[in-house]
């Protein structure tokens, strides 16, 4: 549950520095890069896990991420715009 909130925070805290622009771009290239990740954990980790495991877990933590920051972004606008 506290990694859940953490990366709730991070998420928040990307909305809130970055346009919604750069943070499609961001997504974009670590979806692409997220096998790579899966692989380092694999290595790095030697868990016993296999590679699928690690890029679930992976595209778990990068979407939740970005969604939270597409949110946060997207209601930043929209107060901004109301105001």
């Amino acid at each position: 549950m506290a990694w859940a909130a953490f990366l709730f925070a991070v998420g928040c805290t990307l909305g809130f520095l970055l346009p919604l622009a750069e943070l499609w771009s961001k997504f974009l290239l670590l979806v692409v890069i997220l096998p790579a990740l899966g692989l380092a954990d694999v290595w790095l980790l030697r868990s016993g896990r296999s590679l699928s495991f690690w890029i679930r877990a992976c595209g778990f933590e990068v979407c939740t991420v970005f969604g939270t920051a597409a949110a946060t972004r997207l209601l930043l606008d929209l107060m901004e715009a109301a105001a």
